[in-house]
Formats: C-alpha cells, structure tokens, sequence
C-alpha cells in the first residue's frame, strides 16, 4: 500500500514539470502566456490566476450597474402615462373554504370562477403622483358568490387615498349602508394599497422597481445596488434565453426574497418576478413588452398568486389603451370624502359633516374611551345598580370574616 501512494502521484508531478517547463520556454499559449505574448490567466480556471473571484464581482457589478442606468432613463423618458386594460381573474374551487362568513363544511367557491377585471392607470412622473381605478369582484360567504367592487386609489405625494363610493357599489348582493367607510386615507409613507400585484408590472416598465418593492415612497427612486446580486447560471428563473440576466434581492432577517429576470434588449425591462416569503413561492408574474415611439411599454402581463404553497388566484391583464404625456392636474390625484359620509383615518372611523369637520363614530375600532357614545340614564342608573351591589358584598364579606376572627380558638 504505501508503494501504491508512492507510485500513482508520479505521472500527474512529472507532468507538472513537463508543462512548467514549457510555459517558462513559451511554448504553451494558454498556460500563462498567449501566443502574441500576453500574459493570460491559466486553462485551468479564473481562480488559479488569483484575480477570477474580483474579476467576476466587478463583472456583475458592471451588469447592476448597466441595469439600473436602464431603468433611471425609463423613470426619465416621459412626463406622465395613461394606461386602460382589462382582464381576467380566476378563483380556483375551495380558495375560501373554512375562513370567516363561510358555512361550514361548505367547498367556497364550490367550481374555479372566472370573472372580469379593468384597471386604469395615470401616472405624473414629474411630481410622482399615482391615480388607479379598479373593477374586481369580492367573494360573499354568506351568499356563496362574488358581488362587484369598484375602488379609486390615489397617491396625491403624501399619503394614499381610497375612494369605494356607495352608489356604485351598490347591487343586488351587496347594499352599503350610512355606517359603512366610503374613503380610507393610510398612514404617511403606507402605500401598500398601490402596491398591489396588478400594479408591479406597471411601474416595472417604467424603471420603478425601488417604489414598486418597498423600498421607496418615491417613484423615481433608485435601488441600492447592493441590494441586487446577479444569479448563478443555473438559476431556475433566468429562462433559455442566454441573453437575458437573472437578478435576485434579499433580505434574510424577513425571509423575504425576490427574482428577477431582465432583457437587456428591452431597456432591462423586467420580463418575470417572483415573490417568496419563507423560501415558498407567494406569486409569480410575467411580462410582455411592446415596441413604441417612446420606448418598450407594457402590454400584457400575468400574475399567480399563491397562499401556503398552493394557488390561490390567477389574473391576467392586457393594454386595451395607452396614451403618453397626458395633460395632469393635481385635481386627479385627489379624492375629498362626500359630506354624510364615514371616513377611516389613523384606523378610527368618522362623520363626515358639510362644513368638512370630522366627528368620530362612537364606538367604532380604534376609538378611545372618551370617544365612546355616553350613556343613557338608564344605562347609568344600570352602572350605578352595579356598583352598588357590588359594594354591599364587599362589605357583607368584610363583616363575615370580621365574625370568624373573633370566633376563632386561639383568641
């Protein structure tokens, strides 16, 4: 045996010295030396040289680099958009069985449903202001059927307003009644509500991928590249396509990680993103493009949504219309609640009166207990009852153990 361990290294060092050799005379091109005289690194890999590892950082380096530059001049190509389209959503069979409003034991929906959804966007790059209209469907447990919704959402630069307005969303399923909200105004720097799975792909074409990841409240806000790494070669979402780059971004502390792959030949628009929270898929998207007179815009694009690993909806949508550089003004990015109606700001609900003055709704979530509706004289002459009651126990239980003390053997 150690025979063996002496003879078998052999060939592989005399081999060793026979190509050092070589190398040193210049007659190896590749093995240090190119045949013009180059210095090159060796056949046997980047590493061997020393310098592959920071050669490759730098390279992927210049691709984030390349990509971001891509995406600032498509936030910079244009003042404002407006986008119309329409699509499609499906709901696959079961998708609300057992959560609350359902019967129980009931399959909700009982069959996968198909619906139709719009969406309509306008965009003021300029003064980074969102406004979106929206056409879905809610799901009713009580009645086992979807009944229509219509929201308009608005980002007016400093916080994100929602307008669900009762004459249109009033059907044979679904009667809003005087004590239901009509507007929600988030709190500063919430925008989750136009943040929406929809709403990525827009923002996508348009280089806001900082605003549509939450990494921003500006739109034309810049991801830090040390965010985005470029992913192995053999990542599963880079596609057959060798021309396109695959991206990822994440942020272990939350479990949250994302995916990206991007066309260089498309201004690095983004052709398909993935969402997942702790390493399982939530939603999947991809993107197509169009060829315009002001660049690669979107033009339709689908989204699967998943909860616990397993799916949970599927939407499609496709430009219908779009219009580049619309006139805007601030009056479409602002939504004012109608007089009579209820508002919920800062998660409490309250009357809206004509003269714009806001009165909290008693007794609604959130409000304090001052805030509370006051009781009426029966209720306190109740409270009152209580409190007496409860207060000739206390001293009948006083007396009686006041009773026993005395009593007791050791006195």
């Amino acid at each position: 045996m150690f025979r063996e361990i002496l003879v078998r290294p052999l060939p592989i060092i005399f081999g060793s010295l026979i190509g050092l050799f070589l190398a040193v005379a210049g007659g190896t091109p590749g093995f240090g030396q190119a045949a013009d005289g180059e210095i090159t690194a060796p056949a046997g890999g980047e590493d061997a040289a020393g310098g592959g590892g920071e050669e490759t950082a730098a390279a992927e380096t210049e691709i984030v680099a390349r990509i971001l530059k891509d995406w600032k001049d498509s936030q910079d190509a244009m003042r404002s958009v407006r986008y119309v389209t329409v699509g499609t959503m499906t709901i696959p069979k079961g998708t609300h069985t057992g959560k609350p409003g359902n019967p129980p034991g009931a399959v909700s929906p009982p069959e996968d449903v198909v619906y139709e959804v719009r969406r309509n966007w306008l965009i003021d790059f300029e003064h980074g202001l969102v406004r979106r209209e929206s056409w879905d469907q809610v799901w009713l447990g009580t009645k086992q059927e979807f009944f229509p919704m219509f929201n308009i959402t608005v980002f007016d630069g400093e916080v994100v307003k929602k307008y669900r307005p009762q004459k249109e969303n009033t059907s044979e399923l679904h009667k809003p009644t005087d004590d239901m909200a009509e507007m929600f105004v988030a709190d500063k720097g919430d925008m989750a509500d136009l943040r929406g799975l929809d709403d990525k792909p827009v923002y996508y074409a348009h280089g806001m991928v900082a605003f549509a990841e939450g990494q921003s409240t500006s739109l034309k806000a810049s991801l830090d590249p040390k965010l985005l790494s470029v992913a192995a070669e053999e990542a599963s979402w880079r596609g057959d396509d060798p021309e396109t780059v695959a991206l990822e971004m994440r942020f272990p502390d939350a479990g949250v990680e994302f995916r990206f792959r991007m066309d260089p030949r498309l201004q690095s628009r983004v052709t398909y993103a993935a969402l997942l929270r702790d390493e399982k898929l939530s939603s999947e998207m991809n993107v197509e493009y169009q060829e315009t007179d002001f660049g690669w815009l979107i033009k339709r694009w689908d989204v699967n949504m998943y909860q616990g690993g397993k799916p949970y909806a599927f939407q499609t949508l496709e430009v219908t219309d779009f219009l580049v550089n619309p006139e805007v003004d601030d009056s479409q990015f602002q939504l004012e609640p109608r007089p009579g109606s209820v508002m919920v700001a800062d998660g409490r609900p309250y009357r809206v009166h004509d003269d714009g003055q806001l009165t909290p709704v008693y007794g609604g979530p959130g409000a304090p207990v001052e805030e509370r509706r006051p009781l009426t004289p029966v209720e306190r002459f109740l409270v009152g009852l209580t409190i007496l009651a409860g207060a000739i126990l206390v001293l009948a239980l006083i007396g009686h153990f006041r009773r026993r003390g005395a009593k007791s053997p050791n006195q």
